[in-house]
């Protein structure tokens, strides 16, 4: 019965000679990244019934050469054939030196092991300094080349994919700055993030952290502990919109958006109206301060109510005065009043880092993700 593949290690075992019995040994070029290494090796490990495999400079290749005790195999260098014995011999690690790096990985299973790992990492070590080229290919493992792409070696599918993450998580913590579309290459990306489950849960951990510090506020009962919210993205969701709109890929049409808002159907963002709701429990006076403009009143007030969000203390939307602000100044603006009212702003939630920056800020800010668009 095959050894199980522990996870996340490179293995195999020998059912046919006790010399490589349980011994896990791999041999990994840097080129390759070491994870997928790991993970190719032993996906296949586990398809071909624990057979032996090894990974050489071509791939993966299944240990082929007779046996002999202490290993066999030669490893020759440009595009000779590389016959793979159960465990190469240190004589044959000397040849391993044409690859940019090599690991070696052999921890002992078991007592009677363990003898025998010491003497071969022993006489490892005396290989790389009396060796200078492998010597300094391993030093270079460690070290990392410099010069290489981080994407080296990566499927262009998972490269792409590990780009928009990045993407995404720069947009989040305002690394980008200001930005006008998503990139080309994440469009799909976003489509999948905001279909999907994780912008969902993504959403209702920042609503759980949010009522967590609400419940550590003491309200006063005199009416003036406040909590407030955007709109956009944040209580009302606009994804049908993007659907039809490239999912940010498009630049912004003032004129094609007011049309959708005048529709009053946005949905509710489901984390939110949670969060809304049991905050109006707790006794917070809520305020809704959006940048849609006065003129637009009425089918938000109709969308809100259709959604869920009633009993709001307040509604404000950007005035003759107000048009042409940035939002940041806008929205602080407007959160003095506030305070100048005698208002404590214990929280604001918003999906743009303007709803949340400037001044007259709340104790607490808590940033919704939103890689559909930016508002500055």
């Amino acid at each position: 019965m095959p050894a199980r593949v522990p996870e996340g290690i490179i293995a195999w075992h020998s059912r046919r000679t006790s010399w490589t019995r349980d011994t896990i040994l791999a041999v990994v070029p840097a080129r390759v990244p070491l994870a997928q290494s790991l993970g190719t090796l032993a996906e296949r490990w586990r398809r071909n019934g624990g057979e032996k495999e090894w990974i050489g400079g071509g791939g993966v290749r299944r240990a082929k050469g007779k046996k002999r005790r202490g290993g066999v195999g030669s490893f020759e260098e440009g595009r000779n054939k590389k016959n793979c014995g159960q465990i190469p011999s240190i004589r044959h690690l000397r040849h391993l030196h044409f690859w940019e790096s090599v690991l070696l990985i052999l921890p002992p299973h078991s007592a009677m092991d363990s003898g025998r790992f010491a003497v071969a990492f022993l006489l490892l070590l005396l290989l790389s300094f009396s060796t200078g080229s492998l010597s300094e290919r391993l030093i270079r493992m460690t070290s990392g080349d410099r010069g290489a792409s981080i994407y080296s070696g990566v499927l262009s599918s998972r490269k792409n994919e590990l780009f928009c993450e990045s993407w995404k998580f720069s947009v989040e913590t305002n690394d980008v700055g200001v930005w006008s579309v998503v990139p080309e290459r994440c469009v799909r990306f976003v489509q999948e993030y905001m279909n999907g489950e994780r912008y969902r849960s993504d959403s209702e951990v920042i609503a759980d952290y949010a009522l967590k510090h609400a419940k550590t506020v003491n309200i006063a009962g005199d009416g003036k502990d406040a909590w407030i919210f955007d709109i956009d993205e944040t209580l009302l969701s606009n994804l049908p919109y993007y659907v039809n709109h490239g999912f940010g890929s498009e630049v912004f049409d003032e004129n094609s958006f007011n049309e959708w808002v005048d529709l009053a159907e946005a949905p509710a963002l489901p984390a939110s109206l949670r969060l809304y709701t049991e905050l109006q429990q707790l006794g917070f006076k809520i305020f809704l301060l959006t940048g849609r403009s006065e003129d637009q009143r009425k089918c938000t007030d109709k969308n809100l109510q259709y959604a869920g969000f009633t009993n709001y203390e307040k509604l404000i939307l950007r005035g003759t005065s107000d048009l042409g602000k940035p939002a940041t100044l806008y929205k602080s603006e407007k959160r003095q009043e506030l305070k100048d009212e005698g208002y404590r702003i214990h929280g604001s939630s918003g999906d743009q880092w303007s709803d949340l920056l400037g001044f007259a800020i709340g104790k607490r800010s808590f940033k919704l993700p939103n890689p559909l668009y930016y508002i500055a």
